[in-house]
């Protein structure tokens, strides 16, 4: 059992931040990043936790009712997709690093008994689609903006 999972699910976002912070170029410009990264997050946790309330799927360790669909894991591809969107045209380097981030924590929540493997399978793609998700409403509010401005 290891608690390294609840820790691991953020380093790709410290990878993310701080190369958002030192200026390196990424996809979206600051403000349009920072607005998508509010939108995933939001749509992302509020669909998490309203499914673990609404589903009430027993955890492997008896523990609680909060089982389905797991949390970490859709945080943690929630991530690796923003760091995919945001970089990975820069360097194939950023889209390995963050999904292999996030696949060990998919499977660090299995086997400390935490999850069952569906559980962390549809975190995953809630994290995955739901950021997509919110890359596309992004990009439309922002491309409505500038074309409004013209």
């Amino acid at each position: 059992s290891t608690d390294i999972d609840d820790f691991l699910q953020f380093v790709p976002a410290i990878l993310m931040l701080t190369l958002t912070f030192s200026k390196y170029k990424g996809d979206m410009e600051n403000k349009e990043f920072a607005i998508f990264l509010l939108i995933a997050t939001a749509v992302t946790q509020l669909t998490v936790y309203t499914l673990k309330i609404y589903i009430g799927e027993l955890r492997p360790d008896n523990s609680d009712s909060l089982s389905f669909p797991s949390g970490h894991s859709a945080t943690a591809f929630m991530i690796a997709t923003m760091l995919h969107l945001q970089y990975g045209k820069r360097g194939v380097f950023y889209t390995i690093f963050g999904y292999s981030c996030a696949t060990a924590v998919a499977l660090m929540r299995i086997l400390n008994n935490r999850h069952w493997l569906f559980d962390t399978i549809i975190g995953a793609a809630l994290g995955i689609l739901l950021t997509y998700w919110a890359y596309r409403i992004t990009k439309r509010l922002f491309y409505l903006k500038y074309k409004g401005e013209n």
